[in-house]
């Protein structure tokens, strides 16, 4: 909400019934999360791979 509606902390923390404090905090734990696991998702990126065409119609047949 913080990011994406540009609410200030205090609406948020109405809006969730939370302290304004608990809102930051919960902000910033999320923030470190997204940021740990964009580093360790950039790990694994296979650039300039092609990817497995047989599994990727498998993948997509399953969900379907």
């Amino acid at each position: 909400m913080k990011d994406v509606f540009e609410w200030p902390s205090k609406q948020i923390a109405e809006t969730l019934d939370m302290s304004p404090a608990a809102v930051n905090s919960a902000l910033q734990r999320a923030r470190e999360t997204l940021d740990r696991e964009k580093h360790r998702s950039d790990d694994f990126t296979l650039s300039g791979v092609e990817p497995n065409r047989e599994l990727l119609a498998r993948y997509v047949e399953a969900f379907e």
